[in-house]
């Protein structure tokens, strides 16, 4: 867990319930407003407190053909702090903020 020294842009893949504008929000904040959810991986659902983060397209694309959804670019500000997940990945905790996000 820490706060990244500089800009960065990373990329994340969402499905179809999310609109331009709009904040990304985790498993679990999706959940406290109500939303319907269905994990699309094998197994319970894991890491739901954060919002994964791919360090590069190439990755995002590969997640995407395997899945389907939309590829998006996030651009972490100076001092936003990141956790890293089980499976290595960087992740934000429960909210990322709709002006940090653009289509990729």
């Amino acid at each position: 867990m820490a706060y990244i020294e500089t800009e960065r842009t990373l990329y994340h893949v969402v499905g179809d319930g999310w609109a331009e504008g709009q904040d990304l929000l985790s498993w679990d904040e999706l959940e406290s407003l109500g939303e319907s959810l269905t994990w699309k991986y094998d197994g319970e659902p894991f890491d739901t407190d954060v919002i994964c983060l791919f360090e590069t397209l190439t990755e995002a694309e590969a997640f995407r053909s395997e899945y389907g959804g939309t590829i998006l670019a996030v651009t972490l500000p100076a001092e936003t702090y990141t956790t890293t997940v089980s499976e290595g990945f960087t992740a934000v905790p429960r909210r990322i903020p709709g002006e940090w996000v653009a289509i990729a």
